[in-house]
């Protein structure tokens, strides 16, 4: 079987991308001839090149007519389409969240797949009919990841790992979590802006996994035990008695169901009453079911079902017009919809521009201010300072003389027998003729000065 693949680019390490690379080479091993069409390429292409899968910018370049179709990503889907008037195709749906998602509608797109059940649901929401749509399971290359590791009795090391765009996350329940737990967390992903090369190689080193999609299956295939995450929130840890449900929602929650997520009190009872031997087992089923090859084979299977519809179908091509203009229309809306989230946020960025200018000018406005009471603050020292040395001056002189009349009082009188003060007369101390010692008091005796 010839088939053409199309997908938005192969330039980074995104789930979309990576699953393209796995199951192209998955077909390949299954004796399929395949072809990549892209609209941007990278160092990821370079992959398919030592493995002989042509990466072409233009489904006209491909080396060989297609018996079918497997778009992804809508634009590059209705190139394809378009480049071969004649062919039939499905649509993978990877997610919800980008326009280039929303799933085209056309004549000869007979299979429309998801990866879950709610992707299933939401391809039924964009009008896509009921009897069009399947699900098919997520799957990993597992010749890629050979170590498997063994759990330990009790979880000590974490991880955080977003293969996604991490739009969205919040990470403060799995912060909590893991705080209680005392369990070191890490992060990786595009959310930190470290997004790992080699996931068989990381992924072994950790005892548990906050991730979802792809990249829960990858850290179940090494061995770890896996918490499935949606927007930060958490779901139960994966076991073989909840493991149908979790693969049903590609290992992510929903909003009902097995996969809901759980309080930050409830996961912590859980990871508390942690036991290895109810998690390991899920490595070795992820390992059998959601292997490349197994996938692969299952999504031939519906390659040929595909072949079959068409055969019977009639091909009309001036019948296919009217639904492209349907098409375009929508994506006309979904480009209005872009482009006025695209308006509002640069209103939004033009406003907090304009505020933290505002900010910026009151900031050095307040610090001038700052500094001239700062200014003051050191004239007032210095003159406080220097106060300070008269007082302790004048108050050293009053303190001699107040002694010196102490004397005189206990000894009976002055060397040169001055009269005393009348009554209400001020007395007039010669300042010179103070002479500074202490005079000699009875042992216990002290001196009362002044205020």
């Amino acid at each position: 079987m010839k088939i053409l693949i199309t997908n938005f680019r192969l330039a980074e390490r995104t789930a979309s991308e990576v699953s393209v690379r796995d199951m192209a080479f998955a077909l390949q091993r299954l004796g399929h001839d395949v072809c990549v069409f892209v609209s941007k390429t990278g160092q990821l292409a370079e992959e398919f090149e030592t493995m002989g899968i042509p990466v072409i910018a233009h489904p006209g370049e491909a080396p060989f007519k297609p018996d079918l179709i497997h778009g992804q990503y809508n634009l590059e889907t209705i190139a394809a389409l378009l480049s071969f008037p004649d062919r039939p195709a499905l649509y993978l749906s990877y997610g919800t969240r980008q326009w280039r998602e929303h799933p085209p509608t056309h004549p000869r797109i007979l299979r429309y797949l998801a990866f879950s059940v709610s992707g299933r649901e939401w391809l039924h929401e964009t009008g896509i009919p009921r009897e069009a749509t399947q699900c098919l399971p997520n799957f990993v290359d597992m010749e890629r990841f050979t170590s498997v590791r063994r759990l330990p009795e009790e979880p000590a090391k974490a991880l955080f790992y977003d293969r996604t765009s991490g739009q969205g996350r919040n990470l403060d329940d799995i912060r909590q979590v893991c705080q209680r737990c005392n369990i070191q967390l890490q992060l990786v992903g595009d959310l930190v802006g470290k997004s790992p090369t080699r996931p068989e190689v990381m992924l072994p080193e950790y005892d548990l996994v906050f991730a979802s999609g792809r990249s829960a299956i990858e850290a179940l295939a090494s061995g770890c035990a896996v918490v499935p995450v949606r927007n930060g929130r958490c779901g139960k840890l994966v076991t073989s008695a909840n493991f149908d449900a979790m693969r049903d929602e590609n290992f992510s929650l929903s909003e009902s169901g097995a996969t809901q997520a759980l309080s930050v009190d409830a996961l912590v009872n859980e990871l508390e009453n942690w036991d290895w031997r109810n998690l390991a087992p899920v490595a070795r089923r992820i390992r059998e079911e959601l292997s490349a090859p197994a996938v692969a084979a299952q999504l031939v299977k519906i390659y040929e079902q595909v072949l079959a519809d068409d055969a019977e179908r009639r091909n009309n091509a001036r019948g296919e017009f009217p639904a492209l203009t349907d098409w375009l229309i929508q994506l006309a809306d979904q480009h209005h919809l872009v482009d006025s989230g695209f308006l509002a946020i640069q209103h939004r960025v033009s406003s907090l521009k304009s505020v933290r200018e505002e900010t910026e000018n009151r900031t050095e406005e307040l610090t001038n201010l700052l500094e001239m009471e700062k200014a003051k603050v050191r004239a007032a020292r210095r003159l406080f300072k220097e106060g300070n040395l008269i007082h302790q001056g004048l108050w050293k002189r009053i303190e001699n003389e107040w002694r010196e009349i102490e004397r005189q009082h206990l000894e009976g009188g002055s060397q040169d027998d001055r009269p005393p003060p009348a009554p209400g007369r001020r007395v007039s101390l010669d300042v010179d003729s103070v002479r500074d010692f202490t005079p000699a008091h009875e042992r216990g005796a002290g001196v009362e000065l002044p205020g």
